[in-house]
């Protein structure tokens, strides 16, 4: 999107915000997901077979995070329905008690991702 048309369509800049603002969510969700899982998970090892697969998700994330801050939206609408269902699944285990440590901590930072994603692909206030 070039910036003289960006200029002149002031819904073309909110809109690219949004989307800006969604992957930056994303990409900060899913980087604390492997620090989470070193702190609350004693059991996984912090050792180089670990950084290797650390690094790879986190290109992975990264990645979908560039395809979400360009607009893209069907990329947008999956993640944000699959956020929705993760978001729902953890505050169903809370509920039943049966969800692991670190869960209650994330469950926050979750639902405002989805929120987020949700605003970039269906105009949300």
């Amino acid at each position: 999107m070039n910036t003289e048309n960006m200029v002149s369509n002031p819904q073309a800049v909110n809109k690219s915000s949004k989307h800006i603002l969604a992957a930056w969510s994303f990409l900060a969700l899913n980087g604390l997901y492997p620090v989470w899982i070193f702190i609350f998970m004693p059991q996984i090892k912090l050792d180089l077979f670990s950084l290797v697969y650390v690094a790879i998700y986190l290109g992975l994330i990264g990645t979908l995070a560039l395809y979400v801050s360009r607009g893209k939206r069907r990329l947008t609408q999956v993640l944000a329905i699959l956020f929705g269902a993760r978001s729902l699944n953890s505050t169903y285990l809370i509920i039943s008690g049966t969800a692991l440590a670190g869960v209650q901590y994330l469950i926050p930072f979750m639902f405002i991702c989805f929120y987020l994603l949700g605003r970039a692909c269906w105009d949300w206030p």
